[in-house]
């Protein structure tokens, strides 16, 4: 973080009875570690937060920006420029060195001595990031990937050449090797309104810098600082300087002989930290513990830098590997994939024409298969799978027009199904429809070779929203024929039917089958916005989280789903409804993700 190294401060005699708004927390490697009461409005920013996300990440902010001063002042030793204090604040941290040399009685060796100093500080960094990036691979955390994007960001935004963070002292440094020091430190002030003007106007952009445009006005306050330095007449700054170390003397000299009250709120507070820490262990391993092995992938999607959206894939968890699949995605809602998850089909924007779309097939990776190129008439079609991979059935509900596409070669076939198509039948050999018959909804199934349609619920009722277990043993649907909207349960061999619950949410139907069909997850509740889960036989329902969209995982212990609460996002929850765990945002207005088994 920024490197002080001459700032205006109070007289000997004011630093001696003031307060200095720091409370010593003990010693990091025999230096005086300080935290600035600034630093506890990061409580205040993130109150959204559940209580274990909060402790984890102000752990992972305190360690990373320690570890980042205890770089410089560790550089700083080793180097024989002595040692110094060190403080987190709002803004990060600083080491302030015990040296009351001024940058103009600095030889050119010292000067670049101090320039090391000051890049150990976003070396560290980066270090940190590699290695929590190695950690998000190693246990499937996202917590670690957190971790790794933050240090990442510290380095980054800390090499700006502005102002007096690390970037711009390194300039300061270094410049003042060939160039006049006051010219070098001017052009960095000026920098920074340059970088400010460009923060500003990155918040109307969708970047990573976009996140940091609240820093315009820091970094205009900083050009101010380094420009009016950069005037200063050299007495001014010699003496500002042995009041500095003065300074931060006397509070490490006060800070040692505090009395029983100030050293009790100290060891409070380190007590505290340390606490904090000790639970953050203890939550990563516990997590790690029932999620470390998390199977399949996860496709979801997401808005790009273009603001436009895409297809991504991430294994497991997702942590740290999410890859874009190559071809840009047209409607995002419309994807679906092969069971053994090989082959995944969604709605894409065409290589003939930006303003056409087709039907891309890309493997987990986000190659490309196949492309099927469609007309106007195509857009926002529902895709299917089929169970097998081989084939793609693709219908729109407006025109009730249908086809059948070859994953392999793209090839296409129209057919005309009397309904509205409703997915596969789990033999890959026909396809269920949705059609009214007599005034009411039924469920029918169509051979796709000898185009037969047989009447699969067939009774004086509106009958909708067909799933079939994976074994195909049992077609799970909603139907209305008790005259409240019920789930129900067929056996496909006796055509037995009987009620599940009604519990379930029919307006959005968003029913799952555990993958060994020992149970079931729905979105239940009057008003929907909440995830049951119940035995295939209705059996054992109860509520596990607040949401929408459940799937199972590819092994049947987990469900996903996407929060309605305070916090929205997509959690993974055990399907007992234990330990929910926050997986990823969505961006998009679709909305839509699957659970994949490889």
């Amino acid at each position: 973080m920024e490197t002080k190294v001459q700032v205006d401060i109070k007289s000997e005699e004011e630093t001696n009875s003031g307060f200095s708004w720091r409370i010593r927390v003990g010693n990091l490697f025999g230096l005086p570690l300080y935290i600035h009461l600034s630093f506890l409005l990061w409580l205040l920013g993130l109150f959204w937060v559940d209580a274990s996300s909060l402790v984890l990440y102000i752990s992972m902010l305190i360690f990373s920006i320690g570890f980042h001063e205890l770089a410089h002042a560790s550089v700083c030793r080793w180097l024989g420029l002595g040692g110094g204090t060190l403080t987190i604040w709002l803004f990060g941290g600083y080491f302030i060195p015990f040296s009351e040399l001024t940058l103009f009685e600095m030889s050119r060796r010292e000067r670049i001595r101090y320039a090391a100093m000051v890049l150990a500080g976003p070396l560290s960094n980066l270090l940190l990031s590699a290695f929590f990036i190695l950690l998000a691979y190693a246990t499937s955390m996202n917590h670690f990937q957190v971790a790794a994007r933050f240090n990442l960001t510290l380095a980054v935004l800390n090499l700006l050449p502005v102002g007096r963070l690390d970037g711009g002292n390194i300039v300061i440094y270094l410049g003042s090797t060939v160039f006049q020091w006051r010219r070098i430190m001017m052009a960095v002030g000026i920098l920074c309104f340059l970088a400010a003007v460009g923060f500003f106007f990155s918040a109307f952009y969708d970047s990573w810098i976009g996140n940091y445009s609240n820093w315009a006005g820091f970094l205009i306050g900083m050009g101010i600082q380094t420009i009016r330095t950069s005037k200063k007449p050299e007495d001014e700054m010699k003496a500002e300087s042995i009041k500095l170390v003065t300074k931060e003397r006397i509070i490490a000299e006060r800070s040692n002989n505090r009395n029983i009250f100030n050293k009790g709120v100290a060891l409070i507070i380190s007590f505290g930290f340390f606490g904090m820490f000790i639970y953050s262990i203890w939550y990563m391993g516990f997590y790690y513990s029932v999620y470390g092995n998390v199977p399949g992938h996860i496709v979801y999607t997401a808005i790009n830098n273009n603001r436009s959206p895409e297809l991504r894939v991430m294994k497991g968890m997702g942590f740290p590997i999410i890859k874009s699949v190559k071809n840009p995605a047209y409607y995002p809602s419309a994807f679906s994939a092969s069971k053994d998850g090989k082959y995944i089909a969604y709605e894409c924007v065409s290589s003939r024409s930006e303003e056409q779309t087709s039907i891309c097939v890309v493997d987990i990776l986000g190659n490309l298969v196949s492309e099927t190129y469609m007309s106007d008439e195509f857009r926002q079609a529902n895709i299917f799978v089929s169970p097998d991979g081989k084939k793609i059935l693709l219908s729109t509900y407006d025109s009730n027009k249908s086809w059948i596409a070859d994953t392999l070669s793209g090839q296409l076939q129209e057919i005309y199904p009397k309904g509205i198509v409703a997915g596969w039948t789990p033999d890959g050999n026909s396809i269920l429809l949705i059609a009214h018959m007599d005034g009411k909804a039924e469920i029918l199934s169509m051979s796709i070779k000898t185009k037969v349609i047989k009447n699969l619920s067939n009774n004086p009722s509106n009958d909708y929203a067909p799933i079939y277990s994976d074994d195909g043993s049992f077609v799970y649907f909603i139907s209305d024929k008790d005259g409240k909207s019920a789930l129900y349960r067929m056996d496909t061999k006796d055509s037995v039917v009987i009620k599940i619950t009604e519990s379930i949410y029919a307006k959005r139907s968003s029913v799952g089958i555990s993958p060994n069909n020992s149970g079931i997850v729905f979105e239940c509740g009057d008003d929907g916005g909440n995830i049951c889960v119940a035995n295939t036989d209705g059996s054992d329902e109860k509520l596990i989280a607040h949401g929408q969209s459940p799937l199972w995982s590819p092994d049947g212990k987990y469900i996903v789903y996407e929060s309605v609460d305070a916090r929205p996002g997509v959690f993974v929850v055990l399907s007992s409804g234990d330990y929910p765990f926050y997986l990823m945002s969505l961006d998009t207005w679709g909305n839509t993700y699957l659970w994949l088994p490889q």
